[in-house]
């Protein structure tokens, strides 16, 4: 049985401040990519030189993710 968008949205939702079960829910189903992938991307934290290379490398190959950073 299929469940319903909204259901599926307010569970990856309740997983927001889990990283590990966000990743695992976008590698999980592809249509949960999408609310998984605003939720791991909204907050980003900067520790080191290499973490701010890798941030610009990936939203210079992904620029409209870019706009999900808050």
């Amino acid at each position: 049985p299929n469940v319903p968008l909204e259901v599926e949205e307010n569970v990856i939702d309740q997983l927001s401040r889990d990283v590990e079960s966000l990743r695992s829910c976008a590698l999980t189903c592809h249509g949960w990519l999408p609310s998984a992938r605003y939720h791991l991307v909204a907050s980003i934290r900067v520790r080191s030189r290499e973490d701010l290379y890798s941030i610009c490398n990936y939203f210079s190959f992904n620029p409209r993710m870019a706009t999900l950073v808050r």
